[in-house]
């Protein structure tokens, strides 16, 4: 007979006493336990069902050997197929999570097309990238932390993305706001891939205000909480899946995703369907130009991830590499800036840059504007603060923009 395996812990001396008791009822009901294979003694670290459970850090982690094991199988294709499966990897799921199926798919497809034991196959350049992750990177992966049941999740987000843009809520003390206008490239994608990326973006965008915690993630595209689980047979979305496991590796996010229905998700789906008007930009050579003429530009005061002209810049909300948001909340005393705002802020950004001190070059002229008596004497000419100046008479090419 076989006793399925088991294990109990409170304190040392409840769970010593437990273990007698039970060796006890073992022997006087006339089973012969195999010593062995059994741990009577109490410990707080034990390698059980092919896992290392460590109480004392609170993490599952993979034995050392079988560590080992896979890179010796990883290395050699050969026989990673002629074991016809790859258990030594999705085994690991409990101790690595989603990745071991996410990074699997196309090993699996390439085994599954296999007509002999024997045959010889060709190596696709995605089934050699997971055969390198495995092989190379599986020591930098973090063993899963032990959860409790009761675990309350340290912040939580809701995504969503419409045909023109993706969105996102960070619940904290502050309710951050994720925005990001989409290319005419994701335009042409399925929702699923439109979403999924959303979440990619919001998790890359907001990682230092996610590091080391525990997220909740909601989305009601059901397609994307089963592809950061296990990942898709479709390269795009696989590639997603990827980039936001690595985020999470990245930041040390401890991710758990659930679906959630379209009226519970209402305010990101509000914020998805804003379209952002001010989209648009100052074209490249226009900014090279006066770059050459004043110097490097060391901050873009009112940009996106879609037109930004320097590394540094602000954004009006959370979106892919942006320094912070709202540009006013922000000391533009050092910086030598690059201003395009939206006309209906030229006014505020004329009476902040006098506030604090600041220099750069402000983007357009317009002399029946309300903001242009702010820079102009009784006589229209330029107050002493506009030490230089550039006009295009008959500008062409000037702007562009990516309304459709």
């Amino acid at each position: 007979m076989y006793l399925d395996d088991g294990w109990m812990c409170d304190d040392f001396q409840s769970c010593k006493s437990a273990s007698v008791h039970l060796q006890n009822d073992l022997k006087h009901a006339g089973f012969h336990v195999k010593e062995e294979k059994s741990q009577w003694h109490p410990v707080q670290v034990l390698e059980w069902l092919g896992l290392t459970w460590n109480l004392l850090e609170g993490v599952i982690d993979i034995p050392v050997h079988k560590l080992e094991n896979l890179k010796c199988i990883t290395l050699d294709l050969s026989l990673l197929l002629r074991l016809g499966n790859l258990h030594p990897i999705i085994s690991m799921r409990f101790a690595y999570g989603p990745i071991c199926q996410i990074f699997t798919r196309q090993l699996s497809m390439l085994i599954a097309s296999k007509v002999f034991w024997d045959a010889k196959i060709g190596l696709p350049p995605e089934a050699r990238d997971e055969l390198h992750f495995w092989s190379q990177i599986i020591d930098s992966l973090s063993p899963r932390v032990i959860s409790p049941w009761f675990r309350l999740p340290e912040r939580i987000i809701y995504t969503d993305a419409s045909d023109h843009a993706g969105a996102g809520i960070l619940l904290d003390e502050s309710s951050e706001t994720f925005h990001c206008m989409w290319d005419d490239f994701d335009k042409a994608q399925s929702s699923t891939f439109r979403e999924l990326k959303a979440v990619e973006l919001l998790l890359k965008t907001m990682g230092s205000k996610l590091e080391d915690k525990f997220v909740k993630l909601y989305s009601d595209n059901q397609n994307v909480i089963r592809i950061v689980q296990v990942g898709s047979m479709k390269s795009p979305l696989q590639c997603l899946a990827f980039y936001i496991f690595n985020t999470c590796l990245l930041f040390n996010i401890d991710l758990s995703v659930a679906w959630v229905r379209r009226l519970q998700n209402c305010t990101a789906d509000f914020v998805s369907k804003f379209f952002d008007f001010d989209d648009w930009g100052i074209h490249q050579r226009i900014f090279r130009y006066f770059e050459k003429l004043w110097d490097p530009f060391t901050c873009d005061l009112f940009a996106s991830s879609n037109n930004y002209k320097v590394a540094k810049y602000y954004s009006l909300f959370w979106t892919p590499g942006t320094s912070g948001v709202d540009a006013f909340a922000h000391n533009w005393a050092l910086e030598n800036s690059w201003i395009v705002p939206p006309i209906h802020l030229i006014n505020r950004t004329i009476r902040y840059l006098f506030f604090c001190r600041a220099q750069g070059v402000l983007v357009p002229k317009w002399i029946s504007a309300s903001f242009w008596p702010s820079i102009v004497d009784m006589n229209g000419k330029y107050l002493p603060c506009i030490v230089d100046y550039v006009e295009y008479k008959y500008p062409m090419n000037f702007f562009y923009t990516r309304f459709r």
